[in-house]
């Protein structure tokens, strides 16, 4: 299977899980970075990140070098902020058009339910909720190495068993 783990990562808890998934893919890894970092300490990092999502904002990014169509599987892997994907994913789907691509989510939160982020992610995929594969992991980097590796790998076994069709790991 030709995949890629493409990820957004503010402090490194999603790219973590997405290295180790991507490792177990045999997947390309692709780092999703903006142009302006985004503040990772105190009020600001709330209030920032989280209006940018909630807004749909989307903040300049690096070149991605990413090309779907010569893909099996695209997984998408970010932080859920304000209940929604951080904004710098937003700015991924504006210039990548996955339409056509299997796309599977990986969505790390504080909260654990990641469910609102994959509803609006679906929207702006054009897909069905039920249709996407969806791994959402609640505070990747506070969990034991061990705890982590099972979740993704997990998930990874259920990517490669499967040609479509969805639900959460």
């Amino acid at each position: 299977m030709r995949a890629a783990v493409v990820y957004y990562s503010l402090e490194g808890n999603t790219r973590a899980a997405a290295e180790r998934l991507a490792k177990r893919l045999g997947a390309k890894l692709v780092e999703v970075k903006t142009t302006k970092a985004y503040p990772t300490k105190g009020l600001r990092k709330f209030l920032v990140g989280g209006k940018d999502s909630m807004a749909s904002s989307t903040p300049p990014i690096e070149p991605v070098d990413l090309d779907p169509a010569s893909l099996d599987l695209v997984v998408l892997a970010l932080p859920m902020w304000a209940g929604k994907a951080a904004a710098p994913i937003n700015s991924l789907l504006k210039k990548v058009n996955l339409s056509g691509t299997r796309v599977a989510l990986m969505v790390s939160s504080a909260s654990g339910d990641a469910s609102s982020c994959v509803a609006d992610l679906a929207g702006k995929l054009g897909a069905k909720v039920a249709d996407l594969p969806v791994l959402s992991l609640t505070n990747p980097g506070k969990m034991d190495a061990a705890s982590l590796g099972a979740k993704v790998d997990g998930f990874a076994s259920s990517l490669e068993g499967s040609t479509g069709g969805g639900g959460a790991f």
